[in-house]
């Protein structure tokens, strides 16, 4: 009898990790209004995820690897939200340690970047 009672355990101990395979990002998911209310860009600009994403590429050996894609709307909903990582980690379906070390990689590409694809409004425009 006990060992049943052990195996009910160790049965528990199973059950009670889970595992995220899919973050629940998916950039058709939002019609464009939405998706620029969330990430404060369009989707067109998201598309030149593809020009900056060797930079960040990286993923858990271990288990699945996070999308560029995933990564890039992780890092855009962090900033435009202004949000704990801990919150972004329930959002996205991610570990807070994971969405940590895609802000940081994320941001180091677009910073690196940033001439090309960050524009300032010129002093006219904001007279506007």
């Amino acid at each position: 009898m006990e060992d049943l009672s052990m195996l009910d355990y160790f049965d528990q101990k199973t059950k009670s990790k889970q595992h995220l395979k899919f973050p629940k990002l998916n950039v058709d998911f939002y019609d464009d209004y939405q998706f620029r209310r969330r990430f404060r860009m369009t989707k067109e600009s998201f598309i030149l995820l593809s020009l900056i994403k060797k930079d960040f590429e990286f993923g858990d050996k271990r288990c699945n690897p996070t999308s560029s894609e995933v990564q890039l709307m992780a890092t855009l909903r962090f900033d435009a939200t202004g949000s704990f990582q801990e919150v972004q980690s329930d959002f996205i379906g991610l570990t807070q340690p994971t969405i940590s070390r895609i802000v940081k990689q994320v941001s180091f590409a677009i910073a690196k970047h940033s001439e090309s694809f960050i524009k300032f409004p010129t002093p006219e425009e904001t007279m506007e």
